[in-house]
């Protein structure tokens, strides 16, 4: 659930999310029968997907605005959204790169975060990057990268 939040949202989607199962202790209203879907009245949603959706979710809101998606990756099919020359997310699904090549701006430099989307963290890159650039990646899947021009 959660590589289709962040596939979807940086290919310039709305995702929403919705489960079709009964619970074990439904919600009930009264007069209503015990066999109550979770997507009809709310609850609380299982597995590991919740809190990783809700990493996602602020990282979409630390954005410095509105983002649209941008042709970044023009070599592999991975999907960017982001405002053009200031700020990309880029999103490479469950590929394993050890490392990517990207063409940003030659006249500014760029800060690049790796983003594990599975395990929730954000590793800062030391270098500056501008122009054509090879970035280095851990080698595993759902990895995510953030670029912020430097100001």
């Amino acid at each position: 659930m959660t590589e289709k939040f962040w596939r979807g949202f940086t290919n310039g989607g709305f995702v929403g999310h919705g489960e079709t199962y009964v619970t074990e202790d439904p919600i009930r209203l009264p007069g209503e029968s015990s066999d109550i879907l979770w997507w009809s009245k709310g609850g609380v949603m299982i597995g590991k997907s919740p809190d990783r959706i809700k990493f996602l979710r602020q990282i979409i809101e630390a954005a410095p605005g509105e983002l649209k998606p941008i042709p970044l990756f023009t070599w592999a099919p991975f999907s960017c959204v982001g405002i053009e020359h200031e700020y990309y997310l880029g999103y490479l699904n469950d590929a394993q790169p050890r490392s990517i090549v990207i063409d940003l701006p030659t006249d500014a430099s760029y800060n690049v975060e790796v983003i594990d989307t599975w395990n929730m963290t954000i590793t800062p890159l030391e270098k500056k990057f501008s122009g054509h650039s090879l970035i280095g990646l851990p080698g595993k899947p759902y990895i995510a990268v953030r670029i912020v021009r430097n100001k």
